[in-house]
């Protein structure tokens, strides 16, 4: 018996989790993490990203500015982290459920580990 399938598309998610009294949550909280780490092209593309805008900043005068802004966008981070070790509910039934769950919770974890890392 092979390990199930994690990559179930979010917008079936609910017929898998019915009973997840954070499922809301857990949407809207995800979206969050997904909209965040985008937010210049993806946390892959952040490194190279951030020093071409970095120069680009520096050229024009406002480096001061562009680096509020990125410390800004990492204390939303540490936010989106935190509520992502608080999500608390009746978990789902059955372990595939909760394999899921916990899964999905890991990869946002993981991007917004690695996005703070990066700033």
């Amino acid at each position: 018996m092979g390990s199930p399938n994690f990559q179930l598309p979010v917008s079936e998610l609910y017929d898998v989790l019915p009973n997840f009294s954070q499922y809301d949550n857990f949407i809207a909280l995800r979206e969050n993490v997904i909209k965040w780490g985008s937010y210049w092209g993806g946390v892959n593309a952040w490194p190279d990203t951030l020093d071409y805008l970095f120069h680009c900043a520096k050229n024009h005068g406002t480096p001061e500015r562009f680096i509020e802004k990125v410390w800004t966008h990492e204390l939303c981070g540490h936010e989106l982290l935190h509520a992502l070790q608080v999500i608390i509910g009746i978990l789902p039934q059955g372990a595939v459920a909760v394999c899921m769950i916990w899964a999905y919770q890991q990869e946002q974890v993981i991007m917004v580990t690695q996005g703070i890392s990066i700033i």
